[in-house]
């Protein structure tokens, strides 16, 4: 800026008087915020607290001294000054969305088979493990609690994660009392036999083979929201109910490489435990069946090693990651002290309970994408895990919730957005945007098109209250700004503005300023001599 800037802006606006005296004799050696509190300026009540724009008050301004101006028209007023420092700070517009949020995360389950419907269950009812949720040509189609969706026949020889699944359910659900299939997610003899008798109970020939629409998957106990008419002649895939599921349940099991070895359960967590990496789900035989959810890769590579059970293998892993530091170990087929110390210099380091076990049943791998609590526990304690093979299970609350955006506002959103949410109670959590529809809603008004946002919550509350909710989204971000509070601005006559900055012996410097961003009582300055920490004078 020029002098004529400092000229004009005297003549203005009073500066803090530079004389090498305060009038009395003494020196200035107060701070400049003692001398501030001393000087006053003198502002037209009449213009001040002018609006800048359409989001800032203006706190210090100028007015017109015009010859042509009657001095009697103009109100002026004592302002006490203070100072506040040009900070750094992250400039954020935020926009509000009203939002619904429902207990249940909703679900269609389509029929596994084409037929007549003959029976189905109504709407309220709920459907847990092993219920009969419809009956297609007279056929029962039996809900399963799992992830894997029933994509083939099932028969022996057969292996995989649906194997698995259904031998969990089944031997929960009791078939096989004795404790003779070996839950690993091979079909076997054994297995097949548990099949006959759960085909039994529903009244079917004992084939000992599981057909693709005989059952259906559900994530956890569920409430039936709509269904198709009984009579309904359907196809295989058509929708057959609608769910809501009010929790995502995870299966805990315990193994045991025969009955003769099984160890006795001496103690099970607690219903409502919420589940940590490391958390003690259940100790049996004096070892105890931890929790896994922070999958490092020294935490994947060396349970990767354990679920082959090959001790040569571990030992192998454990020494080329670096747990064991002295070379104690033998990379044989022999599991000794030296593994055992390997074992527990990993679990330390990756935040799990030193057991030095080696046992793959002693670790559960939970998933991250959604906090868990223990839900229900099945087995009780004393029993063998050849015997309780289903020991607990791990329950996670599901929330749905949804946005009614308007179609010219949508692009406000981008999947992956994190949002924040906050209850009617005033409480608060984060989630993330998952879909956005590709098609359009009209309301019955023929108002504005919607677009339905759908988001994931990301750390679910404690407690949650079904209805209305605003979701908080960003709609701009500067990072690190630099700013000065909105009162420090004076309007300069020829146009712009400029702040006052506070110089440590007391004085004034006139900065011509450019501005950028409003927000929340400060104002991003985009160009002048102002540095963070620098200090400006204000109305106090």
């Amino acid at each position: 800026m020029s002098d004529q800037l400092t000229n004009d802006t005297e003549r203005l606006t009073p500066a803090i008087e530079p004389n090498s005296s305060n009038g009395d004799g003494r020196p200035h050696d107060r701070s400049v915020d003692e001398r501030l509190a001393e000087k006053r300026r003198r502002w037209p009540a009449l213009v001040a607290g002018a609006v800048i724009g359409c989001a800032a008050t203006v706190g210090v301004t100028t007015w017109n001294d015009s010859s042509d101006d009657d001095p009697a028209d103009v109100v002026v007023a004592d302002v006490e000054l203070t100072t506040a420092e040009v900070e750094l700070r992250d400039l954020i517009e935020e926009v509000e969305w009203s939002g619904t949020l429902a207990a249940g995360a909703g679900s269609t389950v389509s029929a596994p088979a084409a037929g007549t419907i003959t029976a189905i269950a109504a709407p309220g009812d709920t459907i847990g493990r092993g219920d009969v949720i419809a009956r297609i040509d007279e056929r029962p189609v039996v809900a399963l609690i799992g992830s894997t969706p029933m994509w083939r026949d099932l028969d022996v020889g057969d292996e995989g994660d649906d194997v698995l699944q259904l031998e969990i359910n089944l031997s929960a659900l009791g078939f096989d009392p004795d404790g003779d299939v070996t839950v690993d997610g091979v079909f076997t003899s054994a297995t097949a036999t548990m099949v006959d008798a759960w085909q039994a109970s529903l009244g079917l020939d004992e084939t000992g083979d599981v057909g693709q629409g005989d059952v259906v998957v559900v994530a956890g106990e569920s409430d039936v929201v709509t269904t198709v008419a009984v009579g309904t002649s359907i196809q295989a895939g058509a929708e057959l109910v609608t769910l809501e599921t009010p929790s995502v349940s995870l299966d805990v099991i315990g193994r045991a490489d025969d009955t003769d070895t099984a160890e006795p359960i001496d103690s099970i967590a607690a219903v409502g435990t919420p589940v940590d990496h490391g958390t003690v789900l259940y100790t049996s035989g004096g070892v105890d069946t931890v929790a896994v959810i922070d999958l490092t890769p020294e935490t994947t590579a060396v349970l990767d090693a354990i679920v082959t059970g090959d001790v040569e293998e571990i030992e192998s892993v454990l020494a080329f990651i670096g747990f064991d530091p002295n070379g104690d170990m033998t990379i044989d087929d022999d599991a000794d002290l030296a593994t055992a110390a390997a074992v527990i210099r990993w679990q330390e380091s990756v935040g799990l309970p030193a057991t030095g076990s080696i046992d793959a049943s002693d670790y559960v791998i939970v998933p991250s994408d959604r906090e868990y609590a223990i839900g229900e526990v099945v087995a009780a304690v004393g029993d063998d895990l050849a015997e309780g093979r289903l020991v607990l299970t791990l329950g996670s609350p599901t929330l749905a919730l949804t946005a009614d955006v308007a179609i010219n506002e949508v692009d406000e959103f981008e999947l992956g957005d994190i949002v924040a949410v906050e209850q009617v109670d005033e409480t608060t959590f984060t989630a993330i945007v998952t879909e956005i529809a590709d098609t359009t809603t009209t309301t019955a008004d023929g108002g504005t098109p919607t677009v339905l946002v759908t988001f994931e919550v990301v750390d679910p509350p404690e407690e949650f209250v079904s209805g209305t909710v605003t979701i908080t989204s960003e709609s701009s971000r500067i990072d690190g700004a630099t700013v000065v509070p909105t009162r420090a601005l004076i309007t300069l006559r020829e146009g712009g503005f400029a702040v006052e900055q506070a110089d440590a012996d007391g004085s004034t410097t006139l900065v011509g300023v450019e501005l950028g961003t409003f927000d929340d009582g400060v104002v991003e300055i985009v160009s002048g001599d102002l540095v963070p920490g620098d200090v400006v004078v204000v109305p106090s």
